[in-house]
């Protein structure tokens, strides 16, 4: 170990404090534990549920190498939902876990770690064995492993809990646990059927487990950071809490490498650079998530060493006065070797049929967004089982087909696939596997814009749920009703529906439902606030957001939900036109935003829009103090952020609507022709077929500069536009002031002159 290395380290472990540490799969691979790492674990499972070799190679390909063109690091299969899939199709039981249980032999990272609890130090692990529990109790040590969400809770206390028991916090669950009455070992599986579960809510998997989250937030608040053989790639949970905390206590990250045995310490301007491809794609989540982190965390209190770990395990033993050898037993001196023919045999006991195998790989292939390399697995299940009608087999090919079909955007192949499930499920008297498909095919139904079919099925859903007294499932479905009727712009009748499942929730102590009904209704009264201008409505919005925010910041850790409320606090100021507080929210949502984003295009979209948002703020902010020529160019740099990344992104939309307001603050600036550039660019970017309304403003404010410069004709032809597709959508407010507008172009161009400008442009519209 090089003489700089050794010093961070000092320095890091100096004073003698209580530190945390955050281990992953890398300490149990090493002899004599020899467990496998993730990528063998995935490349074994997929030799043995693939179909042929192509469909094997691929899958392997992409479920384990992050060099695939633009696939971005963050779309790769994690390794708990692989486990997920073949849990839901072939192993209830999880099984295929075994080999984490079978390996009784800790190595000297688990011996050091179970010391290092001794010595009051607080040991976090995402491993599924059991290895340092067994390393403790070969050292004749009382332990406990935490596991369930209550005694994460309770666990708030170290002090007292590190004194009668060295507990071993298993954040994502354990295999085995040790019972003390009768002493054995039992099994604990279900905790990790809890994480897999939180695998379905991207970074926010803490919706079930609040009690963890609080553990975890007062941890890192109140320890210096040591993380051990953890990659930074399960940003389900864990992940997110590390970028969105702020503290100021140090970080030690350990990247363990066999070539760098003195070690390396990486600088903050080398993790910067070595996190994204040239395309802007993660290559690596670790560099990547010390990234995002730096923007909660001092960057100087950030350390990452490039070193090999049995050098710092050294420097530990020497820290601690600790023996190692002292410390092991002769029991287990034979080292663990996951048979070649593990897997082989977990296949051949779980996987009966051939069908199944493709659904597997179907599923693979979906979940890693490959929607139309899934789809030839599921056709071959749909031609195998075509005439067998009550097979769950077909059943799922038929859903999972539909679901292929909706993100691929051909939504009537969809729609055909999920009624086909809907009748399958019927044949087999399944509700819960109906209730499903109906409740996909609702929301196939909204996507295509058939908002009364899409209410009806979605109390069709509810009448499902009702029948099998699921109350989160008729509160879920309430809340998709709600929106249903957000979209229609039925305040009053979503008001009530949202009011309905936010009663349901809070009788069901349900924290997830709650959040999203509260979010409903606050967004309801928010719009009942900007249509019916009585403000009465907009401080009961802020209210629900206040609530909504309560429960996400201190019981779930959604940070991806409080980014979006402060985004509608923002929103609600506007409305109130206190623009400079709107400004500051909205940098708050902004900030998180640029935290949680993993460059995938839902993301850079909520970015997007906030840099529209901010840029309003401060034309709004430039008008009041009479345009304020430094406030203004702050608005330009918000309207270009916004418009750089839907241009990315193909976002014509909001494209148009920065184009528009780019040219409104160079009119405020008096700069008229960059104002008429700018506004002309807006009305020629949107496809005139594919979103009509998204041109009224454009070509009414269009109109407004050509009246600047005495082009009077010009200006005319836009308001008609504007005048048109306001009467078509039946946008009255818009119409109307198209229709004032018209009536001063007539006064300035004369009577037949305006006439013969009107029927051109009529009888042009009637040839089109």
């Amino acid at each position: 170990m090089n003489c700089e290395v050794r010093e961070v380290l000092r320095d890091f472990f100096k004073g003698g404090q209580s530190k945390a540490f955050l281990v992953g799969a890398d300490i149990s691979h090493d002899a004599p534990s020899n467990l496998p790492l993730a990528q063998g674990f995935i490349e074994n499972i997929i030799a043995q549920v693939s179909n042929d070799g192509y469909t094997r190679t691929d899958l392997i390909r992409l479920c384990t190498s992050n060099r695939e063109g633009k696939l971005d690091i963050y779309d790769f299969l994690r390794f708990e939902g692989i486990i997920e899939i073949l849990q839901k199709h072939v192993d209830a039981e999880l099984d295929i876990l075994n080999c984490f249980g079978e390996s009784h032999a800790p190595n000297e990272n688990h011996y050091l770690l179970a010391n290092l609890t001794l010595n009051g130090h607080v040991i976090m692990t995402t491993n599924f064995d059991q290895l340092i529990e067994l390393a403790l109790q070969e050292m004749g040590k009382p332990f406990e492993a935490v596991l369930n969400d209550g005694d994460f809770a309770s666990a708030l206390n170290l002090k007292d809990q590190q004194l009668n028991k060295n507990p071993i916090f298993k954040l994502h669950g354990t295999i085995n646990i040790f019972s003390r009455s009768p002493h054995q070992w039992i099994n604990a599986r279900n905790s990790v059927v809890a994480t897999i579960e939180g695998l379905a809510k991207m970074g926010h998997g803490f919706r079930n487990s609040p009690g963890k989250f609080r553990f975890l937030k007062s941890v890192l608040e109140t320890h210096d950071l040591v993380v051990i053989g953890y990659s930074g790639g399960d940003d389900f949970d864990i992940c997110e809490l590390l970028v969105n905390i702020e503290t100021d206590r140090k970080l030690l990250w350990i990247n363990h490498s066999t070539k760098n045995k003195n070690g390396t310490i990486i600088t903050r301007a080398e993790i910067e650079n070595c996190g994204r491809d040239e395309q802007g794609n993660v290559i690596e989540p670790m560099f990547d998530l010390l990234n995002r982190m730096g923007l909660s965390r001092p960057a100087n209190n950030t350390v990452l060493v490039n070193i090999d770990t049995s050098e710092v395990r050294a420097f530990l033993t020497e820290q601690y006065h600790i023996d190692l050898h002292d410390s092991r037993s002769q029991v287990h001196n034979k080292e663990y070797h996951l048979p070649g023919d593990y897997f082989r045999r977990w296949a051949n006991n779980k996987i009966i049929e051939k069908g199944q195998k493709g659904m597997i790989c179907g599923e693979l292939y979906f979940s890693l967004g490959r929607f139309e390399k899934a789809l030839p697995q599921y056709e071959q299940i749909l031609g195998m089982y075509a005439k067998d009608e009550r097979s769950h087999i077909l059943y799922s090919a038929n859903h999972h087909t539909g679901e292929a079909y909706k993100y691929l955007g051909e939504l009537e192949k969809a729609e055909k696939f999920l009624e086909q499930a809907v009748s399958i499920a019927t044949q087999l008297g399944d509700e819960r596997l109906k209730v499903n498909a109906v409740g996909e095919l609702a929301t196939i139904l909204s996507h295509q814009g058939r908002i009364e079919a899409a209410l009806k099925t979605f109390y069709d859903v509810m009448a499902l749920f009702q029948k099998m007294k699921d109350l989160r499932g008729i509160s879920g479905t309430l809340i998709n009703i709600g929106n249903i009727y957000l979209e229609k712009k039925d305040y009053p009748t979503a008001l009530k529906v949202f009011d309905e499942a936010l009663m349901i929730t809070e009788e069901m102590n349900d924290l997830d439902g709650q959040t999203r009904a509260l979010h409903g209704k606050g967004t309801t009264l928010y719009h009942l606030g900007r249509q019916l201008r009585e403000r009465q409505y907009l401080p009961k919005a802020w209210e629900c957001y206040e609530d909504e925010f309560e429960i996400c910041s201190k019981a779930l850790g959604d940070y991806s939900a409080i980014a979006m409320i402060y985004h509608q606090q923002g929103n609600i100021l506007m409305v109130e036109k206190e623009y400079d507080s709107a400004l500051e929210v909205y940098k708050k949502s902004l900030k998180m935003k640029q935290k949680l984003s993993r460059e995938k295009e839902s993301d850079r979209e909520g970015v997007a829009n906030t840099y529209y948002q901010m840029g309003l703020a401060l034309k709004y902010i430039a008008q009041e103090r009479g345009f304020n020529q430094q406030i203004s160019e702050r608005a330009l740099y918000y309207f270009e952020n916004s418009l750089r990344i839907d241009r990315l992104i193909g976002n014509k939309s909001r494209m148009s609507e920065s184009l528009m307001q780019i040219g409104c603050v160079y009119e405020q600036m008096g700069i008229l022709d960059k104002s008429q550039e700018y506004i002309e660019k807006s009305v020629h970017v949107i496809d005139y077929s594919d979103n009509p309304v998204g041109l009224i403003n454009p070509f009414g404010k269009l109109g407004d500069i050509y009246a600047r410069f005495l082009r009077f004709e010009d200006a005319l032809k836009c308001y008609l536009e504007s005048l048109h597709i306001s009467e078509t959508f039946n946008i009255g407010e818009r119409a109307a002031l198209m229709r004032r507008k018209i009536g001063e172009m007539e006064q300035f161009l004369g009577p037949e002159q305006f006439q013969l400008i009107l029927e051109k442009v009529l009888s042009t519209r009637d040839e089109e």
